[in-house]
């Protein structure tokens, strides 16, 4: 699993791990597994996120869209499907506007509502 997450006890970074890592209890307590309805633009994704992971990207801790040289989570995801042949329709970034936080940027709602995900499990 290739994804991007704040660790406090490594470098903060895009990650690869093995399924059983990273749906750890102690890391995910609960959580779902969606897939594209391409298995060819799955692949392609798949492979667009672990050239990310070998770049070493650092985690966007700004949660910045705008900018592919730090990403966050949702980021890395929409960035993924968006070298393939057929990218994530209908995304557009969130404004949020928190007490000493403002950003325009993706949620992970956005991709459970994306017509081309299905759901394969939850846990």
């Amino acid at each position: 699993v290739v994804h991007a997450v704040p660790y406090e006890d490594d470098e903060d970074r895009v990650k690869m791990e093995r399924p059983n890592e990273f749906f750890a209890p102690a890391k995910a307590q609960q959580g779902a597994v969606y897939r594209h309805s391409s298995s060819e633009v799955a692949r392609q994704a798949a492979e667009a996120a672990v050239q990310v992971y070998r770049r070493g990207v650092l985690f966007d801790h700004d949660y910045n869209s705008s900018d592919t040289t730090k990403m966050y989570c949702t980021e890395l995801v929409i960035f993924a499907y968006g070298k393939t042949q057929q990218p994530l329709p209908g995304l557009h970034p969130h404004h949020l506007h928190l007490v000493g936080f403002e950003s325009d940027c993706f949620l992970p709602s956005d991709l459970q509502h994306c017509k081309d995900l299905k759901q394969v499990t939850t846990f």
